[in-house]
């Protein structure tokens, strides 16, 4: 608070640390045979199920496991550990986790959860009635839990689930998802060509306690 009209302001310095964060090439190849390779659609077929999806599941490993070269730790280590004392339910627990991050200023907006995790949400019951806790069943599922956007991830650890500030979390992407095709080695005799997919990204982890684990209670 300003002393007085004309009195000098407070001077604001945040303190920051430099760190050095090597982007992470995420890359594979598929073969193809020139017949497929003349068929557009079974190209684009390879390179959507096939490529695409092996690509995002190992950035997915990446960023939530880390343990790959250049290194980068993973946000299931770089997360601060907050074991729930009151609450069982992940729900519940994710709300007292949103509460601890909000005392420490930061602005939690986005819980990744299992997918088996995020089924038992969405099916769960009151054990009394049998009514769904959250909605009807059979509308259109929402893609939000307590107002947090739900990133469902097969990396997460079962049981538990993380709390993410995406403002102090960001993936930066320095090259995006590209394909390139070419022959390699004896492919031109073989009939077939090589389908390379790779992508750059740099992912950029400002603040600590901007992702939270949250473990609840045991019951």
């Amino acid at each position: 608070v300003q002393a007085g009209e004309g009195a000098t302001k407070a001077a604001v310095r945040p303190t920051h640390t430099q760190v050095t964060q090597t982007a992470l090439t995420i890359a594979g190849y598929t073969k193809v045979s020139r017949q497929a390779m003349n068929d557009s659609a079974e190209l684009m077929q390879a390179i959507d199920v096939t490529l695409n999806r092996e690509i995002a599941k190992a950035l997915d490993a990446a960023l939530m496991v880390g343990n790959v070269t250049p290194a980068f730790d993973g946000l299931l280590t770089l997360a601060t550990a907050h074991t729930s004392l009151n609450y069982s339910y992940l729900w519940d627990a994710a709300s007292e986790g949103v509460a601890t991050m909000l005392e420490a200023g930061l602005m939690p907006d986005v819980v990744t959860m299992s997918p088996a995790d995020w089924l038992g949400v969405q099916t769960a019951r009151n054990p009394t009635t049998g009514d769904y806790f959250s909605w009807q069943y059979l509308n259109p599922l929402p893609e939000y839990m307590r107002g947090l956007r739900v990133v469902v991830s097969p990396n997460m650890t079962a049981g538990k689930l993380m709390l993410l500030d995406s403002k102090q979390i960001d993936l930066r992407i320095n090259d995006a998802f590209n394909v390139e095709v070419n022959y390699v080695n004896d492919d031109f005799i073989k009939n077939q060509a090589t389908v390379l997919a790779e992508m750059s990204v740099i992912p950029v982890f400002r603040a600590v306690g901007a992702a939270r684990l949250i473990t609840p209670k045991v019951a």
